[in-house]
């Protein structure tokens, strides 16, 4: 009867042992180390305080921050792209300054309404007195209210054009207004008439403003400089603190806070000198600080999220319980690195995301929208910072925007036939020929101004998706011929293209809120293909192994074995309301960027087409946990090459062995009695590639 089995009928029992066995069925895990959302402002109210975060809403807890609870009710959070930039108390009424508009909430943050009799525009900071409050936006607009957010007018007489709105202060009857690009400017409250006032801090980028015992502080890219009434100059106020950007200023009794890129800061006498507080602190890069009546100071900080002292800033601890991970937004392998791209940072893993490490040699704290890579150039497209590439597998970087336009946003990458093409959000599409050195645009035929989503190259054809702006659709470019023109065949009109993948023939296009089309005639007509997938939900990402597709989508992730005719979910482990960007593999795991974090799922526990699985690493370690020696087996065609090397947590290499093919071809026994107890990662070569496993030694 066994020898009756033909290789297929064994390949088959192989993996559906092993899925029944050694897996849980499509069991997505958290990949990354814990990394909280960006914590960009703090509001008091009451016994509450309230968070607003660069991707994941408004969070609130209880003055002791022991737990902090979403409250994004009426907010458009779909994903991480609705950035709050401040929240200001005025009356009985909370308001939020956001990336896209403004919103007001009647009931403690219980539920928020879009603040309609304001254009909806990015505003960056609020400023409040009594039932007065003012808006301040990115690009130059201060809009008043006088009765606590029920009607607004303009207030911009004065104001220089493009005036980046950084902070706004009321002092007295005079209005205080900042930029990071451009000078101070003031203005009676009442009148909207402004003037510049920068006498002593010139054209000093200034980040805020603070109000302590009626003086006015504005924090600098030079510390801290405070306002005489009576002169109409800025003084320093640096003593301990020189040549030191402060990223925002808080009041709590006599003592002032500057938060900064080197901790926290705290002058008891008025800003004549000042002391570095952040013992216990877990990051010292400090955006934001707010102290509370009761003596409690917050600070948000990059890497750390929340932080908290009760005791005035002396000792600091995290106060994270319940607040949000960072989203990730891009994720990329190559060599044998894993890496992971968010709106404020970059994570590398070399061992299959077992352990991580910050990736910002070169590159510092960026806003990463997508990842690439051709031959051994790893290539970042930014917000606002243009191109990054890396010789090295992504260990570091270096800005390379020859040809592109100034503070220009790239949201997609692409490469095929030797090119790399650079989509932006208004500035058309761009390619390079010399792996990213050196950028040309290539716009014939674009509309103007065009938001470019997703692009991808199959054969001579360049596909490029274009979505918001007023410009939607699915646009191609012959390579050959240098014009892009839109394709319609099929297609709805009015939906923009978010991404694009490619199965044999069959080319997959993802839309958003229409669901995914197919075209097997090089794009030139289109068909739905969405069997299986709610038609009310986003499809951000699509990505192709062997002959199966996967989407990322605002509903989770879905699974294609037949060209799109049927869609199921593979949601098992991911997080409610997961909504997946992008993908990677490395041949052992599935990678997924998504709004609640980096996850990862190894393949052999995905329902993939049989034909896959002959080209996924299969490697067995036993017993793990194990206590004196491991076993290291390679199933079906694999055979370890090689070396074996067993690291501790920190990367630091414990134990190698050298592998002879003939002597071990498919299995080994490695001796560990003499490592200490603990965890290890263990990293085996093979045929077919590197693959990782977490050791545990116990006795």
């Amino acid at each position: 009867m066994l020898k009756s089995i033909n290789r297929t009928s064994l390949i088959l029992i192989s993996i559906l042992f092993f899925l029944h066995v050694r897996y849980v069925s499509g069991q997505w895990q958290k990949a990354q180390f814990n990394m909280p959302d960006l914590p960009m402002c703090f509001a008091a109210k009451g016994s509450d305080i309230f968070v607003g975060t660069l991707s994941r809403g408004v969070y609130v807890s209880d003055i002791t921050a022991q737990n902090w609870t979403e409250v994004n009710m009426g907010l458009p959070l779909t994903y991480g792209d609705l950035n709050i930039m401040d929240i200001k108390v005025c009356g009985t009424n909370i308001f939020l300054a956001t990336n896209n508009g403004m919103y007001k909430s009647t009931n403690n943050g219980v539920n928020w309404s879009l603040v309609t009799m304001v254009p909806i525009d990015f505003y960056t900071t609020l400023t409040s007195s009594g039932n007065t409050i003012f808006a301040g936006t990115y690009f130059g607009d201060i809009y008043k209210s006088s009765n606590a957010g029920n009607t607004w007018a303009l207030f911009n007489s004065g104001l220089p054009l493009n005036y980046s709105v950084s902070s706004l202060e009321i002092h007295g009857t005079k209005i205080f207004v900042a930029s990071n690009t451009d000078m101070i400017h003031s203005s009676p409250v009442n009148s909207g008439n402004w003037q510049a006032d920068t006498s002593g801090v010139g054209t000093m980028a200034i980040s805020s403003f603070m109000l302590n015992n009626a003086t006015l502080f504005a924090g600098t890219s030079n510390g801290v400089f405070k306002y005489d009434t009576s002169s109409g100059n800025w003084y320093a106020a640096n003593a301990g603190m020189q040549n030191i950007q402060i990223n925002s200023l808080t009041v709590f009794g006599s003592d002032i806070f500057a938060g900064t890129y080197s901790g926290v800061f705290v002058s008891p006498n008025h800003g004549m000198s000042w002391q570095n507080l952040s013992t216990g602190l877990a990051d010292s890069l400090v955006l934001r600080v707010i102290a509370i009546p009761n003596g409690h100071v917050y600070a948000g900080t990059i890497n750390g999220g929340v932080q908290q002292s009760i005791n005035a800033g002396l000792n600091w601890s995290a106060a994270n319980n319940g607040f949000p991970s960072c989203p990730f937004k891009s994720t990329e392998t190559i060599g044998s690195n894993i890496i992971a791209a968010s709106n404020k940072t970059m994570i590398l893993s070399s061992n299959a995301g077992v352990t991580w490490n910050l990736d910002t040699l070169g590159i510092g704290w960026s806003s990463v929208n997508t990842l690439t890579k051709i031959g051994s150039v790893l290539i970042s497209g930014n917000w606002s910072s243009g191109i990054f590439i890396s010789n090295d597998n992504g260990i570091s970087w270096s800005a390379s925007n020859t040809g592109l336009p100034v503070n220009v946003s790239v949201n997609t990458l692409a490469e095929g036939n030797g090119s790399v093409y650079a989509g932006t959000w208004g500035d058309g599409i761009y390619e390079s020929t010399d792996s990213g050195s050196s950028w040309s645009a290539v716009n014939s035929g674009l509309p103007l101004n065009s938001f470019i989503s997703s692009l991808f190259v199959s054969g001579t054809t360049v596909f490029a998706g274009a979505l918001g702006n007023g410009i939607q659709g699915l646009f191609t470019l012959n390579t050959g011929l240098g014009t892009w023109s839109q394709q319609t065949s099929g297609l709805p009109t009015s939906v923009g293209v978010s991404s694009f993948a490619v199965s044999g023939n069959t080319i997959f296009a993802g839309t958003d809120y229409d669901g995914i089309y197919t075209s097997t005639n090089s794009g030139t007509s289109w068909s739905s293909s969405s069997n299986g997938i709610i038609n009310t939900v986003r499809i951000f990402s699509l990505f192709t192994i062997g002959s199966d597709v996967f989407a990322g989508t605002s509903n989770g992730i879905y699974l294609t074995n037949n060209m799109g005719v049927l869609w199921t979910t593979q949601n098992i482990g991911l997080s409610p309301n997961t909504n997946v960007v992008d993908f990677a593999s490395d041949g052992a795991f599935l990678y997924a960027a998504a709004n609640t974090g980096l996850w990862k799922v190894q393949l052999l526990s995905l329902p993939l087409s049989l034909n896959e699985f002959e080209k996924i690493i299969d490697i067995v370690l036993y017993p793990n946990p194990a206590n004196d020696k491991i076993i290291i087996q390679a199933l079906g065609r694999e055979s370890l090459n090689g070396s074996i090397s067993i690291c501790d947590m920190q990367g630091r290499l414990i134990q190698s062995v050298s592998v002879n093919d003939q002597a071990f071809s498919n299995e080994i026994s490695i001796n560990i009695g003499e490592l200490a107890i603990g965890n290890y990662i263990a990293s085996i070569s093979t045929s077919k590639g590197m693959y990782f496993e977490k050791l545990i030694v116990t006795r």
